[in-house]
């Protein structure tokens, strides 16, 4: 199966909200439970200046037939330091190892949101990586 990431946009939106009634999507990401209403436009909105002004960047994923697949995101990049932040939970491992991305350990019980502590893993590509 082929994919391919799109900048994330208004073409989106409703997508984006169905995605928002998973509970696991809001089990293991940030988002606030209840989801507010007009969440997805509003997020949209954070990314889309997070695009023009290089801080963060969103992507929606499309199947091979164009179908909407779901998102994945740098909610933090910091052209500085060279460094972006791609999410909070790696969903597979064996992509992020593909796409480049060390292991660097484990941040155990850190804060996810109200009531929930997890172990977060992180990962790094530097940009001198090969």
């Amino acid at each position: 199966m082929s994919i391919r990431l799109e900048p994330l946009g208004a073409e989106h939106v409703a997508d984006v909200e169905a995605m928002l009634g998973d509970p696991d999507l809001l089990r293991f990401t940030r988002i606030p439970e209840p989801v507010p209403p007009g969440f997805a436009s509003a997020w949209l909105e954070r990314y889309e200046e997070g695009r023009r002004d290089g801080s963060r960047e969103a992507f929606a994923i499309a199947g091979g037939e164009g179908e909407f697949m779901g998102i994945v995101m740098a909610p933090r990049i910091d052209r500085e330091t060279q460094t972006a932040e791609l999410g909070y939970v790696v969903a597979s491992k064996k992509v992020a190892e593909r796409c480049g991305y060390v292991f660097e350990g484990v941040l155990r019980s850190l804060y996810f949101k109200p009531g929930l502590r997890e172990d977060t893993e992180i990962w790094s590509r530097l940009a001198t990586d090969p």
